[in-house]
């Protein structure tokens, strides 16, 4: 199935018009920003996942990585997390940061990402958003994490 997806890269103003309808399908609340990359996987007309490469205080990020929910496990995010890694190597590997659940750490690892485990180390920014994080799901069993390439 992943042989038949297209990974291309989008910029605002064309991500606001891919990507916010698909994350509103997907019940997201996010929106693309006019700084924001996005990696965007596709078949005919339908999109099947994102992700964002963006910088916040002068720190780059992974956020945002969402899979259409009927293409997860098929290699959808794959694909996306080797161009996400494309992009990275033509920046020059700058390190990069992200936010998962804790249950991606393997998967985010497959392209470099480590678990920090003294997350007094991460950006404060980062500290602050995933206490934020953690409190918004407190009861919902998702835990997350701090990583970084």
């Amino acid at each position: 199935m992943a042989s038949s997806v297209e990974i291309r890269a989008v910029k605002w103003p064309e991500s606001a018009k891919i990507v916010d309808p698909f994350y509103a399908s997907q019940g997201a609340s996010h929106e693309a920003r006019e700084t924001d990359l996005f990696f965007v996987a596709s078949r005919s007309d339908e999109i099947l996942g994102t992700v964002r490469y963006c910088e916040e205080y002068g720190t780059s990020m992974l956020r945002s990585m969402m899979i259409a929910e009927s293409n997860r496990r098929s290699g959808v995010g794959r694909l996306l997390l080797q161009a996400f890694e494309n992009h990275l190597k033509s920046l020059g590997e700058p390190e990069v940061f992200c936010l998962p659940y804790s249950h991606l750490v393997g998967f985010y690892g497959l392209i470099g990402f480590e678990l920090i485990v003294d997350e007094s180390l991460a950006p404060l920014f980062l500290q602050q958003r995933l206490l934020e994080y953690r409190a918004k799901h407190i009861d919902s069993g998702q835990k997350f994490v701090c990583m970084r390439r």
